[in-house]
């Protein structure tokens, strides 16, 4: 964990949808849409930690999304924006 990462630090300033002991689910407080969050502090998940991520999102939107995976602003910490078909990316 990175005390300077905003991630990391994972304040509730917006509504939440899912926390466990791997990710959290969140709106991005700069685009308001959905974002699943790796709590653990890198740009190199496991296998695993990527297969649990991608069955927390199927779980909650088992419809078309897209996941954009390029990191815009926080460079260093792995999260996915979750944009629903027909929704501005933000």
């Amino acid at each position: 964990m990175s005390e300077l990462c905003e991630l990391c630090k994972a304040k509730r300033l917006t509504q939440w949808l899912y926390d466990d002991d791997m990710c959290w689910m969140a709106k991005c407080k700069t685009c308001n849409i959905w974002m699943i969050v790796l709590k653990r502090h890198t740009m190199h998940p496991t296998d695993y930690e990527l297969g649990h991520m991608n069955k927390v999102v199927e779980t909650f939107f088992p419809y078309d999304i897209t996941l954009r995976k390029q990191q815009r602003r926080i460079l260093n910490h792995l999260h996915w924006h979750i944009v629903e078909d027909g929704k501005n990316d933000g």
